[in-house]
């Protein structure tokens, strides 16, 4: 720094003596230069700042007495004026405070920023006065002192604006489609976010917040351009944003009130009485999830309720309701779809096959798995959602929503050598679950009545009626024929 002029050493021991205080000898030192010089120029550094000497024998200039004045750049004005020109347009009330500090911001740039920010402080100082933010002030007489530990960064480490949050921050995890992505990128939109892309040139961004709530606005101003992964909270609100959108809009209004969906059809009924097919899910999906409670299968159940009848969706489908003698295979399409839902680990991929087992064989049984040669017609689950051809069902996300589903990892507890049995029985029982729910449901339906469970006969009464059944087999009377 010897090769200062006098003045860039002016200005710099101007800047050192704001921070801290020094000695002659330790601002030579800093500055590189002679302690005599350094004394000639806070001599006259005095006559224009005020310098000060401390109990210590050091010079410094205290920032109460220091009109400070700003000196920037084009790039570094611009940077400002873009500040101050948002908080401007944001201030909604007459404030003083804003339109001051753009008054004194204005004075530091240039033309025609200058005039610009001059007329912002103008349009604040003209704009109503807001009686009702504040009711009512009382000074407590309380004082308070910042704890010297306190760190605001990280208070607000979480926090996507200004809410804190008194419960565990919450991961938000969202995926970019590749028409934003460039400007997904350009910005730092929260200080511990993850940026990952994705093989479509998007990107999955994620970060932990402590409120979800603050960053919706955020979230909803990029439009189609984003998918909300989670939380589900996050994504279920979108998800009844969207449907209120697209009925304010009247979006596909024509065809989403003409199409209604039917899971069941009487012939003593006309349209109006058959079942609709939401209600049969969501109905069936109630009682498999009561059914399976005593086996711990509660979740799972439900799950394979709620898509077990979605290939009903079809128009095909409705189209057979209607009389229509053209086949369709229903039951392939859930379990279709519930092997594209669950495949981000091993762990999903394994429960979401299992379903899939139930689901395809609900009506007909379960299914050998088979393997990637298997071709359409076989049978078995691989060539049935692999490769076999299905009429669109994709109507039924209108009225199934997901998101709200969640196959959570699940440990058998079983010797190693009676692993396959294990997860065999735990299949079954989920089959079981949902072929009960199933007809139990349809049934209600089709009689107009809740069948109780339990009005059965006793294990006893059963198996007396069967032993009779027997004996007539004890002496056979007349000509029996070898089957």
């Amino acid at each position: 720094m010897s090769g200062m002029t006098k003045a860039e050493r002016l200005e710099e021991m101007k800047r050192l003596y704001i921070q801290r205080a020094y000695s002659d000898i330790e601002l030579a030192e800093r500055l590189g230069v002679d302690r005599t010089l350094i004394y000639r120029d806070r001599i006259e550094l005095t006559g224009q700042y005020p310098v000060e000497r401390d109990d210590e024998g050091r010079y410094h200039i205290p920032r109460t007495k220091l009109i400070s004045e700003i000196k920037v750049n084009l790039h570094e004005a611009l940077t400002l004026y873009l500040a101050a020109r948002k908080t401007s347009r944001q201030t909604r009330f007459h404030s003083p405070h804003a339109a001051n500090a753009l008054e004194k911001l204005a004075a530091t740039l240039r033309q025609p920023m200058t005039e610009k920010l001059l007329k912002a402080a103008d349009a604040v100082l003209k704009q109503e006065k807001d009686p009702e933010r504040i009711k009512s002030a009382v000074l407590s007489g309380e004082g308070f002192d910042i704890p010297d530990d306190f760190d605001e960064q990280e208070l607000l480490k979480h926090a996507w604006g200004i809410w804190v949050g008194d419960q565990a921050p919450i991961t938000v995890k969202l995926r970019f489609s590749p028409a934003v992505i460039k400007r997904v990128k350009e910005s730092i939109w929260h200080p511990l976010e993850n940026v990952t892309g994705t093989e479509d040139g998007g990107c999955i961004w994620s970060a932990d917040v402590a409120e979800w709530r603050e960053m919706l606005p955020w979230v909803r101003g990029w439009g189609a351009d984003v998918e909300v992964l989670e939380p589900k909270e996050l994504r279920r609100a979108l998800t009844r944003e969207a449907q209120e959108l697209a009925q304010m809009y009247k979006v596909m209004e024509e065809q989403v009130k003409q199409m209604v969906y039917y899971g069941h059809s009487r012939k003593d009924k006309g349209k109006s009485g058959w079942q609709l097919l939401k209600d049969h899910l969501f109905n069936t999906a109630d009682l498999a999830e009561k059914f399976g409670a005593d086996a711990g299968i509660s979740e799972l159940a439900r799950t394979a309720a709620l898509l077990h009848d979605i290939g009903k969706y079809s128009k095909e489908f409705q189209a057979r309701l209607d009389g229509s003698k053209h086949k369709v295979d229903h039951a392939t399409a859930g379990a279709k779809e519930i092997r594209n839902l669950f495949n981000k680990d091993q762990n999903q991929k394994s429960l979401a096959d299992m379903l899939a087992y139930c689901i395809s064989g609900h009506h007909t049984g379960l299914p050998d798995y088979g393997d990637s040669t298997d071709v359409d017609g076989t049978g078995t689950l691989l060539a049935r959602v692999e490769k076999k051809p299905l009429k669109d069902f994709s109507a039924y996300k209108t009225e199934i929503d997901t998101s709200s589903l969640n196959l959570k990892l699940r440990t058998v507890k079983t010797s190693k050598e009676n692993q396959g049995f294990a997860i065999a029985f735990l299949t079954r029982m989920i089959f079981s679950t949902l072929v009960d729910a199933d007809f139990q449901e349809t049934q209600n339906y089709m009689m107009d009545d809740v069948k109780p469970r339990g009005e059965y006969a006793s294990i006893e009464e059963l198996c007396e009626i069967f032993n009779t059944a027997l004996q007539k087999f004890d002496n056979p009377q007349g000509e029996m024929r070898l089957r």
